[in-house]
């Protein structure tokens, strides 16, 4: 009896963090689309990525990321972040190394297709060295990144780069 009492403790303890979690998500400032970005569930494979983003001023600042999974990082991906110059999107492993997608240049108004544009930087911040390792990618190859990313993680190593100091 006592271990069943134990568990449905756990199990109770584990879901009003995630209720708690939810709410905030649905919180955040200036984000339309904050209620369906709540953190997994504990129910099938959990992230351990966190996610945070600017879109022209709107978004998840990064001391506030929250954990999302692959399906609901792409969907900000195509939802809310635009090819605009300045936004990004960042990815926080369970290690806190850090991947972000960084527009260098907005899209131009005549471009219909832009997934071959190559105007994002891939940004791997590594403070303890005081600089990044960066590569320009296209826009089409940032959905593979963030997919790689939820198997390997956000470390550098995992990935093609030149570091450049600050």
């Amino acid at each position: 009896m006592a271990n069943s009492h134990n568990k449905l403790l756990k199990f109770a303890a584990k879901n009003a963090a995630g209720q708690l979690l939810a709410g905030f998500a649905k919180n955040t400032r200036n984000c339309p689309l904050a209620e369906r970005y709540v953190p997994a569930s504990r129910g099938g494979r959990r992230s351990n990525l966190k996610v945070y983003w600017n879109d022209e001023g709107r978004g998840i600042e990064s001391s506030e990321a929250y954990e999302a999974d692959i399906n609901q990082v792409l969907e900000i991906l195509s939802e809310e972040l635009h090819g605009v110059e300045g936004n990004f999107l960042g990815l926080i492993d369970g290690n806190d190394n850090t991947m972000q997608f960084y527009f260098c240049e907005g899209v131009p108004d005549e471009v219909e297709d832009a997934g071959h544009l190559e105007i994002v930087d891939v940004d791997f911040p590594c403070p303890e060295k005081g600089g990044s390792f960066v590569k320009r990618i296209k826009i089409d190859d940032i959905s593979e990144y963030i997919k790689k990313a939820f198997k390997v993680g956000a470390n550098y190593s995992n990935y093609d780069g030149s570091f450049i100091k600050w």
